[in-house]
């Protein structure tokens, strides 16, 4: 028969020849281990579609064992650029991340699903499965992933801040600023800072939700307080929950920018303080600037007292600082 082949005979091109390392086809078993599983992202990133594929339908695997590991898996994954990339073109793995996200009740895989969508925020709006999780999840290290992904998407993915807004991101954000984490409390405020930029309603949502008492980092806190301080509504607010004087603290001892962060906002909440009593300490840090060599703390720093002077007992008060200072003080309270 020439050329023909014989019933059982191996027709491989690479018969006689050292083959390479046969991968089982994940999809035919459900006992595959772990490791093994791991060890097929470092063969061929042509098993990528052959993971993704695993893991859209994990949901008829009843094993909680089995889930975790997919997400174990496609976590890996989602660590490398060329598989993130084709993961990214998926709407069902994003599909299948929210839903996990939302139902599932193993704390494992919740944890493991905040993670991939962590590694994917940078090109991947996925703002309403991280919202999901606010309020949520008690596990720490999943809301860390969650603001985090946000902050990833807020910085990096156009229409993520409407997405943010719509999902009522901002509403979820604010109580978070009750935790101690300086990292999380930076991120937290820096998401508040770019959502309220040059956005009035979203100043509004967050001083109904409490925000003007939660925030408490000094860097971060002026740079949210610098954007809502000029809002008409949040002014009060700011000064009432001891704004200013928590402003004043950081106008000594700082760093340069945090200094001209706090004397702006000072600057733009000072005609919201005129009656506010309990400014002696800040006035008298703000004296003591006049005799700065900088342009722009000496204009803040005057701008100030002659709000917070006028017309009231606050300018009797700074009659008593130095006669050397009330001489530049005086031609710009007139």
């Amino acid at each position: 028969e020439g050329e023909g082949t014989h019933p059982g005979q191996d027709t491989s091109p690479l018969q006689g020849t050292p083959s390479r390392t046969q991968t089982p086809d994940p999809l035919e078993s459900r006992t595959v281990s772990q490791s093994s599983l791991i060890a097929l992202l470092f063969v061929s990133d042509s098993l990528v579609c052959l993971i993704t594929r695993l893991f859209l339908g994990f949901a008829p695997l009843h094993s909680v064992c089995t889930s975790v590991t997919l997400f174990l898996i496609v976590n890996q994954l989602t660590r490398k650029d060329a598989s993130r990339k084709v993961l990214m073109q998926s709407p069902q793995m994003v599909a299948a991340l929210m839903r996990t996200m939302q139902n599932t009740n193993d704390m494992e895989s919740v944890r493991c699903t905040a993670s991939i969508l962590h590694n994917l925020s940078h090109q991947l709006v996925a703002v309403f499965a991280i919202n999901s999780v606010f309020g949520s999840s008690p596990m720490e290290p999943v809301l860390f992933y969650a603001i985090t992904t946000l902050h990833n998407l807020l910085l990096h993915q156009e229409g993520a801040k409407m997405a943010v807004r719509l999902a009522d991101g901002l509403q979820r954000m604010v109580p978070l600023l009750r935790k101690s984490n300086p990292k999380f409390l930076a991120t937290t405020t820096d998401c508040l800072q770019l959502l309220s930029y040059g956005n009035q309603e979203s100043k509004l949502i967050i001083l109904a939700s409490g925000g003007p008492e939660g925030l408490k980092l000094p860097w971060t806190t002026s740079r949210v307080q610098k954007v809502l301080s000029v809002c008409p509504s949040n002014k009060p607010a700011i000064v009432e929950a001891g704004g200013m004087q928590a402003l004043g603290k950081h106008l000594s001892g700082s760093s340069q920018h945090l200094m001209q962060n706090c004397l702006w906002t000072l600057r733009k909440l000072s005609d919201a303080a005129t009656k506010k009593d309990g400014l002696d300490g800040l006035l008298q840090m703000l004296v003591g600037l006049l005799g700065s060599d900088d342009a722009n703390m000496l204009t803040c720093a005057t701008g100030i007292l002659s709000n917070l002077t006028c017309n009231n007992k606050d300018f009797l008060f700074v009659h008593t600082c130095p006669p050397c200072n009330l001489l530049f003080l005086r031609p710009r309270l007139n």
